[in-house]
């Protein structure tokens, strides 16, 4: 596998304005924001009684497909040893969501923090000799049939990482036959709206800084808050 060149790291500053680029990691961060805005919106509305297909739902479901087109963006050539350095920092804050989401919904899934775990485990395998990759990618199966989005969300993530990676025209088409079986399944376009916004994102420029841990941390830290608002108002 051909290893692509580093992104580049946004300059401190803060939110600046700079030429088209699906290499940068200012653009890779302002597509977690956007998809963490849909997610919040979504999962605030429906922890106040809002219909559950109603327009928090159409928000909420931009979310998703803006967070994997992110991952893909940054783990796209990257070696081994960082995509298990990335899921062992994940994994605490899985567990910590799985332990804490159930004080605003009755989840039987595990959250989707774990469908990312699950997808560094199975990039970082491929370097691994024959018996480990297939033990490692045949846990990381099972654990996707207990996790939000399912084998479906496997399979648009490790296919867009493997587009960007421009490995054959086999991984758009799983990546995009995924996809359109999220959005036939959530009846919804989210993703054909996920991709406009991350293009007009990019073609605007817009860029964010980086900040480790802490979108991660917002994920966590949503769902105590809402009990408490859910209890107050």
């Amino acid at each position: 596998m051909k290893a692509r060149p580093a992104i580049a790291t946004v300059k401190p500053g803060g939110w600046r304005a700079a030429p088209l680029s699906f290499t940068d990691w200012g653009y890779v961060e302002v597509l977690k924001w956007t998809g963490l805005a849909a997610m919040l919106v979504e999962h605030a509305a429906l922890a106040f009684g809002a219909e559950p297909h109603g327009w928090a739902f159409q928000v909420g479901r931009l979310a998703f497909p803006l967070f994997l087109y992110s991952f893909a963006l940054a783990m796209a050539g990257a070696s081994r040893k960082k995509a298990l350095r990335a899921a062992s920092r994940l994994l605490p804050f899985a567990v910590a969501a799985q332990l804490v989401v159930g004080l605003v919904r009755a989840e039987p899934l595990l959250n989707v923090l774990f469908l990312f775990v699950c997808l560094l485990a199975w990039l970082a395998a491929d370097d691994l000799p024959k018996w480990q990759r297939y033990l490692v990618k045949a846990l990381c199966l099972l654990v996707m049939n207990f996790t939000e989005f399912h084998f479906a969300g496997l399979a648009m993530g490790i296919g867009l990482v493997r587009t960007f990676e421009r490995e054959s025209l086999v991984w758009p088409a799983l990546a995009g036959s995924a996809f359109a079986l999220n959005c036939f399944v959530d009846q919804t376009p989210a993703a054909v709206a996920a991709v406009s916004a991350g293009l007009l994102i990019a073609a605007c420029g817009i860029r964010a800084p980086r900040v480790r841990f802490l979108l991660p941390g917002l994920y966590v830290a949503q769902w105590p808050v809402l009990a408490v608002l859910q209890r107050v108002l």
